[in-house]
């Protein structure tokens, strides 16, 4: 594709080996379209900076950071007028700007602007989210600012089949269009591992992530089967989430099989990954967790609940173990995991990423909702 005059513009943060997927997302789109040839920017909000700094990506692509207001309250309304100024005098080269996530009060600050452009809520807009931690508060904003942010988009991307569902139905929600996420896949010389334990990666949020249920199910299995692979719960803490975990550990005595280590990145991440022959991911809710797709990248099947939004996926491709939302099934899903084929499911998860996940076919899918022409 040859490059275009007007600038796709993603606003967020950029960081292709980061633990939060929205960044390592955002990285994953703008280095494909990048390759495609699309005029790509990025810019981010930095309450550090008193003027606008220009830097560049590793693979090339513009970085700026823009000042914002360092009080929070401040910074939910107002705009610092060097930075107003500054998006103005570059109006006229923006085709779109894309906004990751939801609920940051500079993404709608800029989309005030009179900007066209498009909004991914990484499932930010589900009702879980909207019902959960904060709701009150998440309920004004959604009257206040949110509805609006959703009304007058161009487009809402939808990383999941069931996130493209629920979002149709919020008021005045503007035009939905289902992109999955996608993944950077790695050369099959490159997946090496003994393949012996049973690996969650992702933070240690208790709640979202259904670790607890995680624990509490692998316990139960463990007295029904005798033996499971150990467990290696991979992240960064979350709302002191390591400490709960721990002390469920200690309460079903599984302390010499449960494993809870940092977080992880680049080749130590690779070789995590090798040490597993199942990934587990028993969320109560997510819009498409980015760790799945690199598990199965790296032929490894799945156990996933219904929360992940993933369930069709490794259903249609038999490469994985689908699970309710119940500890019961959860349970029965591991059974079944303890007894399976993992290579031939793992090997089928590999061609599945490889054929419907990566991120040059994403990032067609995406000039197309930025109104681009091929």
């Amino acid at each position: 594709m040859a490059s275009q005059k007007k600038i796709i513009v993603h606003v967020g943060g950029y960081d292709p080996d980061a633990l939060d997927g929205v960044s390592a997302t955002l990285a994953g789109q703008c280095d494909a379209l990048h390759r495609m040839g699309v005029a790509v920017e990025i810019w981010g909000f930095d309450p550090r900076v008193m003027d606008v700094t220009e830097g560049r990506t590793g693979s090339g692509i513009p970085l700026f950071r823009l000042p914002r207001c360092k009080h929070p309250l401040v910074a939910a309304f107002m705009m610092p007028p060097v930075t107003r100024r500054w998006i103005a005098s570059r109006a006229g080269d923006i085709h779109r700007l894309h906004l990751h996530s939801v609920f940051i009060p500079s993404n709608n600050l800029i989309a005030d602007l009179g900007l066209p452009y498009v909004v991914t809520p990484n499932g930010g807009w589900g009702e879980r989210v909207l019902s959960g931690r904060n709701r009150l508060l998440k309920r004004l904003w959604v009257m206040l600012r949110e509805k609006k942010l959703w009304s007058r988009a161009q487009a809402i991307q939808a990383v999941s089949e069931a996130e493209e569902k629920e979002l149709s139905h919020l008021p005045a929600m503007g035009k939905v269009t289902y992109i999955s996420n996608g993944v950077k896949i790695p050369p099959l010389d490159q997946i090496k591992g003994g393949r012996s334990v049973w690996l969650f990666l992702g933070r240690l949020a208790i709640e979202h992530k259904g670790l607890d249920r995680l624990i509490t199910s692998y316990a139960r299995c463990r007295q029904r089967a005798g033996s499971l692979p150990g467990l290696v719960l991979v992240g960064p803490d979350f709302r002191d989430g390591k400490a709960e975990l721990e002390r469920l550990i200690a309460e079903h005595s599984l302390q010499e099989h449960v494993e809870i280590r940092g977080p992880v990145v680049g080749g130590d991440k690779d070789r995590l990954f090798g040490e597993a022959s199942l990934f587990l991911h028993t969320s109560r809710w997510e819009g498409m967790p980015l760790s799945i797709l690199e598990a199965m990248s790296r032929s490894l099947p799945c156990l996933l609940t219904e929360g992940t939004n993933m369930v069709p996926l490794i259903r249609k491709f038999e490469c994985g173990f689908p699970a309710g939302n119940s500890e019961d099934e959860i349970v029965e899903a591991m059974l079944l995991a303890k007894d399976g084929d993992l290579s031939a499911l793992g090997q089928r998860a590999r061609q599945c990423i490889e054929d419907n996940f990566s991120w040059d076919s994403v990032a067609k899918k995406l000039t197309t909702l930025y109104g681009l022409e091929a």
